[in-house]
């Protein structure tokens, strides 16, 4: 109400003063205070996306800085766990070669022992084969 009575004074000082039409006075008074309206709520829309960004761009800093450091204590866990791998396959040869250089050395000192382990192995293994094939024919049946 009282804007609107702003208005009517200031239209009745200005007719009398100028000789403008009401209607056109009021018109210009009512554009401007929209124009100012409208640029008031740009500028602090503006500023509120502003304030965004900036709450934007710093998290995603936080976010950039946590990912580096993850992705360094997965590539250290990675390159631990790649240099274990390796030592036990060292390890793993190593003990392989010693088990092959005992198997001949005790073949060569004990020719007989070696052939009746490997005769008492064959036929173990034979039966073993034997009973299980007998199974599966009587199953069948």
């Amino acid at each position: 109400m009282l804007k609107w009575e702003k208005v009517k004074l200031s239209k009745v000082f200005t007719e009398r003063l100028m000789g403008i039409s009401s209607f056109g006075i009021c018109f210009a008074l009512i554009q401007g205070e929209g124009r100012i309206i409208n640029q008031w709520r740009i500028l602090t829309m503006r500023a509120e996306v502003l304030d965004k960004v900036a709450n934007v761009s710093a998290a995603a800093a936080q976010l950039g800085a946590e990912v580096r450091r993850v992705k360094e204590s997965v590539v250290d866990v990675v390159d631990d766990r790649i240099n274990t791998a390796k030592r036990v396959v060292k390890k793993s040869r190593r003990a392989a070669k010693d088990l092959v250089h005992d198997a001949e050395y005790q073949i060569k000192h004990h020719p007989k022992k070696a052939l009746g382990v490997s005769i008492g192995v064959g036929l173990g293994l034979g039966a073993v084969i034997g009973v299980l094939l007998s199974r599966n024919g009587n199953g069948k049946r």
